[in-house]
């Protein structure tokens, strides 16, 4: 499995480095507070979604690789690539430990709701792009309502203005606990889909 997971790496920054490179030095700012739209756009444009989109689908099961291998090697580069970039600029900028945790658990939240959004909305014909698109801006926007337009990392508090889907927003993540389990509940639905989508061929 590890050879497999080096393999599809490889493949993801050969195929589109100058990208990866131009998201990478955005991503090294940990403040930045485009930092979600940034690994929106790398869900979507660079990983499995977009694959699947363009027709590489075949191609990609035509190596050794089963539809879970390429579903999780997807999702794995995501989360090193979220993570690292996040690791290094937290140490350029200064940020502290406890503040790099909840950032890094936040970070994991959004990567893994959007990228489940995105897999589902491909999975179903609907593309790579434009739903997803249309559901953050709604997530944005629904998350928002009686709050301040702030992003909010609490473990189990509320934030000021309660707003019941706040909490499971993966943008405002008002309640980290309930947003994993949304996310992970998005995450494993794209998953099944697409496995049955194998299936069903």
């Amino acid at each position: 499995m590890l050879n497999k997971v080096e393999a599809y790496f490889a493949k993801v920054i050969r195929e589109r480095a100058g990208f990866l490179l131009v998201l990478a030095l955005f991503l090294l700012m940990p403040r930045f507070s485009w930092r979600f739209f940034l690994l929106f756009l790398m869900i979507t444009l660079v990983l499995l979604p977009r694959d699947i989109h363009d027709g590489r689908i075949k191609i990609m099961m035509s190596l050794p690789f089963s539809r879970a291998n390429v579903f999780w090697c997807s999702y794995a580069f995501l989360v090193t690539f979220a993570v690292i970039t996040q690791l290094i600029g937290g140490a350029l900028f200064g940020i502290s430990i406890d503040m790099m945790g909840w950032n890094i658990i936040g970070t994991l939240i959004f990567s893994s709701a959007y990228f489940g959004v995105a897999m589902i909305s491909v999975t179903l014909g609907f593309g790579n792009f434009v739903i997803p698109f249309l559901v953050l801006i709604a997530d944005s926007f629904l998350g928002s309502i009686g709050k301040n337009w702030e992003f909010t990392y609490n473990f189990l508090g509320s934030p000021s203005g309660f707003n019941p889907y706040s909490m499971i927003s993966p943008i405002y993540q008002g309640n980290q606990i309930a947003a994993f389990i949304f996310a992970a509940t998005l995450l494993m639905t794209a998953y099944v889909l697409f496995e049955r989508k194998g299936t069903s061929r």
